[in-house]
């Protein structure tokens, strides 16, 4: 049995990094929780879980964040983190990317510290699942070996309305039909 008292150090190194703080202290604290997971017994670990006071579904999440984390180099890792939200839900969410998947957002900027966690499930489900997201008279034509190679994405504070929208989407349709794309 593991004593209270020596968890004492994992208990400040939660405190320290809060799950509602930035993306690195939740990336710190998700690989943190994600090691003392693989080191601590079963029993130790409940302990643990109980005294950091963090319901078990967020600590679930962080755990999944951490260990998918952990999967790059210091300079991947650092790379993602720069691109990541302060959020623990959308990190998660993004959690769902293959490693190259993720790599590759962060670096193309698909991924932004301003992401919300409705974008990231929406990007996530491009990816994963690009015959789920097509345009309805899109899904008859797409491949099963189709390649999402572009996604455009609008931040939030540039405006582009219903006129201007419909004319980059024609533009973009366009393009697209010339080379032999389809625009979902």
């Amino acid at each position: 049995m593991v004593a209270e008292n020596s968890l004492e150090p994992l208990l400040q190194f939660v405190e320290d990094h809060p799950y509602t703080g930035t993306a690195e202290q939740i990336i710190t604290l998700s690989q943190g929780i994600a090691e003392t997971s693989k080191r601590l017994p079963s029993s130790a670990l409940a302990i643990f879980k109980e005294q950091t006071g963090i319901n078990a579904k967020i600590f679930s999440k962080l755990k999944v964040i951490g260990e998918k984390l952990n999967l790059f180099n210091e300079k991947e890792r650092r790379d993602i983190v720069k691109s990541l939200p302060g959020s623990y839900s959308t990190i998660h969410a993004l959690c769902a990317l293959k490693p190259k998947e993720l790599i590759a957002a962060a670096k193309s900027d698909s991924i932004t510290p301003s992401l919300s966690i409705r974008a990231a499930n929406e990007y996530v489900k491009q990816l994963r699942f690009p015959q789920l997201s097509a345009a309805d008279q899109d899904k008859d034509h797409l491949d099963v070996t189709a390649v999402q190679i572009f996604s455009v994405w609008r931040p939030n504070n540039t405006a582009l309305d219903g006129k201007e929208l419909a004319t980059v989407e024609k533009a973009l349709r366009r393009i697209c039909k010339k080379y032999g794309l389809k625009l979902s």
